[in-house]
């Protein structure tokens, strides 16, 4: 429900962004703060305060409810040209939130910069409010410090579990019944939450639509029992909206305290992926960390890696390699390379394989950062063998979903050709196949967008995923690599040699060079010359080798 503006409306987002929308963090400011694009409402970023108010905040998608259609966008835009704000209020029965829209330069580009009041959070009457609604359930930050005091008030927390509960597939109530529906589901959550644990227990909501939950005095035996009966109580529990009757289930990950694990942030993250592990399971269900199967293990591993991740960002110490990509008509010459990124991890003594700090990043969130961090060294890289009149090689660098449908990354490619100076058309963006598929649009935009400057592309692991050939018409491509699986086997099998031709000749009908992947045997060379691909990359043609070694 709309209510007209209030103008006397004092922002005080207005001052901070104007010293700070074109930093990547927000985190710093004091109130619910998002940025979202002006042309489709995507999110480009957010801090955890707009979180805990707004469900579905995923970068790279739009809001539920929020300036998500064009018409919501062009009454923002005409309003903030007559006023230099838009604002207007959405309530339900537990939430009043009053949003003001302004645009400001992010990262170089006009975005839409969307600030939040929670009208009954500043009508309360206590300091104490401000940290928890009505019903008493703590924002994040508040559940964290409760979890932190646990270890100063208690010698042996030990008899303490902590549980992440998410509700499973709320997006769906969000697009089906709106913003309102979601905020009404989340609060008669928490009560059936409230009902099925102990007044010392202690609830806070610190996701999107997840619950944190401290039981006291409970080992993980207990500790699970009650979850169970969380699960049963959601299950059965009528959730009405207006005439709909909505039915729920919740996920939850449990962990026992222990004393040596005195980081809040690392238990959290325990029970996140225990929680993990219980909707990889199927959801509806209870997973402890004490469960001692693959998932777990797996997930273990994951977070371990993660840690060395955000070290290795924090210290810079990532490390470049390059593959050679050799042309099959002239194996002895080639000056291009695939871009490799390698982190040492020093409790097991040896680096992380591709594969899982891929894993590892996406799981914390931070492939976009790893890709600027790649993309500024290399560049830099480049700038230097330009300046020595040394032959430049052509590179190609993979990046992430997150970062091709973060706009902001864009404009940050664009400034580094012109800090470095570097060639656009030496550098090849590998995009996956599922990737490009999944935001179509968005990956069109793109591709588009920096091919203009020089840049040029490929398509990755293609016929692994969707491998539709309509894709290769809709998206704007310089090269296909083949995806290994097909390349490795076709010597063995029929239906996979005959993918390998397929894919072949449907892109050079539309004038794409391929690239076949792990090349291993002099007879699949031959193979693939006959078939007619263009590159080849594979151990037979070189491992990878740090770069500083390559140029």
């Amino acid at each position: 429900m709309l209510e007209s503006p209030e103008k006397e409306y004092s922002s005080t987002v207005d001052g901070m962004l104007a010293d700070h929308a074109s930093l990547i963090s927000i985190e710093s400011l004091a109130i619910p703060v998002a940025i979202l694009s002006i042309e489709d409402g995507v999110v480009v970023n957010t801090n955890a305060k707009f979180k805990n108010l707004i469900q579905n905040c995923s970068i790279g998608q739009p809001l539920s409810g929020l300036l998500h259609t064009q018409s919501a966008r062009q009454t923002a835009n005409e309003k903030i040209g007559e006023s230099g704000q838009h604002v207007f209020v959405k309530k339900n029965r537990q939430i009043h939130l009053r949003f003001s829209v302004t645009k400001e330069s992010y990262a170089g580009v006009l975005h839409f910069i969307v600030c939040i009041e929670n009208l009954k959070a500043k009508s309360g009457a206590s300091e104490s409010a401000t940290n928890s609604d009505e019903s008493g359930m703590l924002d994040r930050s508040e559940f964290i410090h409760r979890l932190g005091k646990l270890f100063k008030d208690h010698d042996d927390p030990s008899d303490q579990c902590v549980c992440y509960i998410d509700i499973d597939r709320f997006r769906i109530v969000n697009e089906k019944y709106g913003f309102e529906a979601g905020n009404y589901v989340l609060d008669e959550v928490h009560k059936v939450i409230k009902s099925q644990i102990d007044p010392a227990d202690v609830t806070g909501r610190i996701g999107d639509n997840e619950f944190g939950l401290l039981l006291n005095n409970r080992q993980i035996n207990k500790g699970l029992q009650v979850c169970e009966q969380i699960c049963q109580a959601i299950r059965s529990h009528q959730f009405v909206w207006g005439d709909e009757k909505i039915s729920l289930t919740v996920s939850i990950g449990v962990i026992p305290v222990r004393k040596e694990l005195d980081d809040v942030n690392f238990i959290l993250g325990a029970a996140d992926l225990a929680l993990r592990a219980a909707q990889e399971n199927g959801r509806d269900c209870v997973r402890s960390s004490a469960t001692q199967d693959t998932m777990m293990a797996y997930h273990s591993d994951n977070m371990r890696y993660a840690l060395v991740i955000e070290d290795a960002l924090q210290h810079d110490k990532f490390q470049l390699y390059g593959q050679p990509i050799v042309s099959l008509a002239d194996p002895t010459k080639h000056a291009h390379y695939e871009i490799l990124l390698r982190s040492f991890d020093p409790k097991i003594g040896e680096f992380i394989s591709s594969q899982e700090l891929i894993s590892a990043a996406e799981s914390l969130e931070v492939t976009t950062k790893i890709d600027q961090w790649v993309c500024e060294n290399i560049f830099r890289e480049l700038s230097q063998i330009a300046q020595s009149n040394k032959d430049m090689p052509y590179i190609s660098i993979n990046l992430s979903g997150h970062s091709i449908v973060n706009s902001t990354f864009e404009t940050y490619i664009k400034d580094l050709v012109s800090k470095y100076q570097v060639p656009a058309n030496h550098i090849c963006f590998e995009i996956t196949e599922s990737v490009a598929v999944k935001s179509i649009s968005r990956a069109q935009k793109f591709i588009g967008n920096l091919r203009d400057v020089g840049f040029q592309f490929s398509l990755d692991d293609f016929g692994v995923g969707y491998c539709s050939f309509n894709y290769l018409q809709q998206l704007e491509v310089d090269n296909v690599k083949i995806d290994g699986a097909f390349v490795s086997a076709m010597l063995d099998s029929a239906p996979q040699f005959a993918m390998v031709k397929a894919i072949t000749d449907v892109a050079r009908a539309m004038n794409i060079k391929t690239i076949a992947e792990f090349v291993e045997k002099p007879e699949i060379i031959k193979a693939l010359t006959v078939i007619g691909v263009d590159y080849g990359q594979g151990y037979i043609f070189g491992k990878p080798t740090p770069v500083k070694d390559l140029f």
